[in-house]
């Protein structure tokens, strides 16, 4: 047991003699995501196993999918610790050469991602991350998504080091259970993290020195968490990016697992090779927080006219774009799915 959590939701597709099997969801159905086969627990009748001239689980599972056989759902509010490893799809070469005799298939592809011949940097090309007027109208470059990743890498350092621990809530959270990554529409970072650690991260402090010397701005420290007496809080600045550093006075929500499992944080993907530790339960914890539709993309609150974050969202279409022609304009792109914004395609 590793903590990992992971939707597991992918989608097929054979042709050229090819089976591709790949992560993501492209529409949803009851806040569930529809998907082509899953890595996670499955529930099906037993008519249709006993039935099946496959006797291999495994074997008969995947033929399935192939086939397009009924409805497969990803319910993320219903997913706990679901993922023996970080790795991606597996299945053994027997198994799978048994599928291939049947379906004649001849290679296997299970990752897909752009090599770019040439990239620029937001310098080179005259822009910045300017996240909270970007995210109103349009994706934030890519600039954006590296200062969030450079950010959690530092706080993994951190927690590796001195044994904090800090976990990923609201649209942070939101997007490592919808995208496993951050957001790209997004206006901030929310974390919170132990008032016992708030030493550390004082000015002065191991840990505020070791962020400073990763390049970041540390303000506003409060001995208060807004309302809540005695917390404590921080913020953030980097490349563009705030982050809100919200203390809680108990070992944040890690005190409501079993006590054999107090050890093993919830650990979310956020970047290719990078997971980071988030509230337990995390789709449980989206659907209760944003309410139905979560699957869909909505701007932030800010940006959809609503009056704070806690108000229920209604994800119909994105917000008016100022500049149409600009192919970073939310409105050119689909309000479900995440197929082109998992760590491993975007950016």
């Amino acid at each position: 047991l590793t903590g990992h959590w992971a939707t597991g939701c992918l989608q097929i597709k054979m042709e050229y003699y090819r089976l591709q099997i790949l992560e993501g969801y492209r529409e949803e159905y009851s806040d569930c995501m529809v998907c082509d086969y899953t890595q996670g627990s499955l529930l099906i009748r037993t008519d249709q196993m006993i039935n099946s001239e496959i006797e291999d689980p495994d074997v008969f599972l995947l033929d399935s999918a192939i086939r397009k056989k009924g409805l497969w759902l990803v319910c993320p509010d219903l997913l706990f610790f679901t993922r023996n490893s970080i790795g991606k799809f597996d299945i053994r070469r027997d198994k799978l050469k048994e599928l291939a005799k049947l379906h004649k298939f001849q290679g296997l592809v299970t990752e897909r991602t752009y090599n770019y011949k040439m990239d620029f940097s937001c310098e080179d090309i005259g822009v910045k991350c300017d996240i909270r007027s970007q995210a109103a109208e349009y994706l934030v470059p890519w600039c954006c998504v590296q200062s969030f990743r450079h950010i959690l890498q530092s706080l993994e350092h951190l927690r590796s080091k001195y044994g904090t621990h800090y976990e990923l809530e609201s649209g942070s959270l939101l997007g490592a259970v919808k995208l496993g990554n951050f957001i790209p529409w997004d206006i901030d970072m929310d974390l919170a993290f132990r008032r016992s650690d708030f030493d550390l991260f004082r000015l002065g402090g191991p840990a505020a020195n070791y962020l400073q010397d990763a390049g970041m701005v540390l303000y506003r420290y409060s001995e208060d968490m807004y309302h809540v007496k005695g917390a404590g809080m921080f913020f953030m600045d980097y490349g563009g990016i705030t982050a809100e550093m919200l203390g809680e006075k108990s070992n944040l929500t890690l005190k409501f697992l079993p006590a054999h499992l107090e050890g093993f944080p919830t650990l979310a993907q956020v970047a290719p090779d990078l997971w980071a530790p988030v509230i337990i339960n995390p789709g449980r914890y989206a659907r209760g927080r944003y309410g139905p539709g979560y699957l869909y993309h909505v701007q932030s609150w800010r940006h959809a006219g609503l009056q704070s974050s806690y108000d229920r969202y209604s994800p119909v279409a994105w917000q008016p774009c100022s500049d149409p022609e600009n192919q970073a304009c939310l409105t050119n792109y689909p309000i479900i799915g995440n197929m082109e914004v998992l760590p491993n395609m975007y950016p």
